[in-house]
């Protein structure tokens, strides 16, 4: 028996959306495919999509057989950077799907109803996929790896749920073959009449600027002035939005291979953390050549507007273990902002990670620490201090996770670097001035530099 959500539910669900031949407008919607599989499943997370299984496995159940209205969760590979998400909608076998979602191959932007997928995995946990692909009318040659299925349901909803089995079959494309699309079926129409006659990586139009999206990116910068020099300043702030983006998908990368132990994998995302925080630190200088009386010119276009309120920057440190959940009333009025904010601090840190790799390799990490409300501020712990201290005593032994603390200490250091260079950056340009949105500027800016994420790599120097 099949287990299925119909196109009416899709329609129901969009409400705006409407399904069958219709063409496509030049207004309408293009979807992202994490965008569409929220609104479609109800599971409420945010972020790139390869980072919802890491978000799932700490609040919501995730497992290996797909159930009608989970998320399957595509892992990050080749051009596919960012994963993938699509909705379960049909169930034929328990090596054969059909999902529901937006934004694949070459259907940009689009929404793709009942796509036929299967298992080809080896031993049926549907870690390995194929996809259904229109213009050749049969499976996709390229296999995904995914990491499962995300079910709505609290994690500690369902216990002791079995994981799938082998196949039976040594042949399992000839045993799903009769559950697969014949005689122009299209069970992965695109839900408009636009369906591609291209690859799905549409490669022949693509160009410098579509590929780069630049006339979105070239049409952002709106100063409120006209004063030559605010264009300097925006453009400096929105380079480091896009850099603090770069940076959380990296970390969230980190954290995934942290949490799974891979940590040699984990060194060089880390090390290019490290490196893009020392560009952002550099921009600094360019700031820098803006005279008090070229930024005076302008300053009251920012009205209460301030790096202050960074809901990426909030979430960097959020990431690192600077928990602090008085920055969400800073983000009520952008809800997926606010809800990732939130997110990343229910979710252990990478420090938390780390530590429960310490645990993991033997070390005496303490139990309250380990088991600790990730929500609140991390405290300095004596017991995980001594625990490093074994580390850094016999870097032989504990060479990948003495490799790992370096890398953190890495961070946190560029981390206090662009701090300072904040701090001297703007005592240069505003003096000891009110911030626009209303801090102490240079003087809570100062009162930062202590702030340490990973204390007791620092403060574990003294004893060695």
């Amino acid at each position: 028996m099949t287990k299925r959500i119909t196109a009416a539910v899709v329609a129901a669900s969009l409400g705006f959306f409407a399904l069958g031949a219709a063409p496509a407008k030049a207004d309408d919607p293009y979807w992202q495919c994490v965008t569409f599989a929220r609104m479609f499943s109800g599971i409420n997370i945010f972020g790139d999509a390869w980072t919802w299984w890491s978000q799932a496995v700490n609040s919501l159940r995730t497992g290996h057989a797909p159930e009608t209205g989970s998320v399957l969760v595509f892992r990050p590979e080749g051009r596919m950077s960012r994963g993938h998400v699509a909705v379960v909608s049909d169930i034929l076998t328990d090596r054969v799907i059909r999902v529901t979602h937006a934004n694949w191959g070459g259907s940009r932007g689009k929404v793709e109803e009942n796509v036929t997928v299967v298992d080809v995995s080896g031993e049926g946990d549907w870690s390995r996929v194929k996809v259904w692909y229109n213009p050749i009318s049969d499976l996709g040659s390229t296999v995904y790896p995914t990491y499962g299925f995300i079910y709505k349901n609290a994690r500690d909803a369902f216990n002791g749920r079995a994981r799938p089995g082998p196949a039976a079959s040594p042949d399992l494309e000839s045993a799903v073959r009769d559950w697969l699309p014949t005689g122009g079926q299209r069970y992965g129409s695109v839900m408009t009449d636009q369906t591609p006659d291209t690859t799905p990586d549409d490669t022949d139009r693509v160009t410098y600027a579509s590929y780069l999206d630049l006339d979105v990116l070239l049409s952002a910068q709106n100063p409120r002035s006209d004063e030559h020099d605010e264009m300097l300043f925006v453009i400096i702030h929105q380079t480091k939005e896009l850099w603090l983006k770069q940076i959380l998908h990296e970390v969230g990368l980190a954290q995934t291979l942290v949490r799974a132990g891979d940590l040699v994998p984990a060194y060089k995302i880390l090390a290019r953390v490290s490196r893009i925080q020392s560009v952002m630190t550099q921009s600094w200088d360019i700031l820098a050549t803006m005279t008090p009386a070229d930024y005076l010119r302008f300053r009251g276009s920012l009205g209460t507007s301030s790096g202050f309120q960074s809901d990426q920057f909030r979430r960097f440190e959020t990431m690192l273990g600077l928990k602090d959940d008085s920055f969400l009333k800073f983000h009520v009025d952008r809800p997926g902002a606010h809800a990732a904010l939130t997110a990343a601090l229910d979710a252990p840190s990478l420090y938390d990670d780390a530590l429960s790799q310490l645990a993991a390799a033997g070390l005496p990490v303490p139990a309250e620490v380990l088991n600790r409300d990730v929500r609140q501020p991390y405290v300095a712990s004596e017991g995980v201090e001594a625990a490093w201290l074994e580390v850094y005593r016999d870097t032989t032994r504990w060479w990948p996770l003495y490799q790992l603390a370096e890398k953190l200490v890495d961070l946190d250091d560029a981390l206090l670097t662009w701090r300072h260079k904040h701090v001297v950056t703007v005592e240069r340009i505003i003096g000891r001035r009110r911030g626009t949105g209303g801090t102490e500027g240079v003087a809570y800016l100062a009162s930062t530099l202590e702030r340490r994420c990973f204390p007791e790599l620092w403060s574990l120097r003294t004893k060695l």
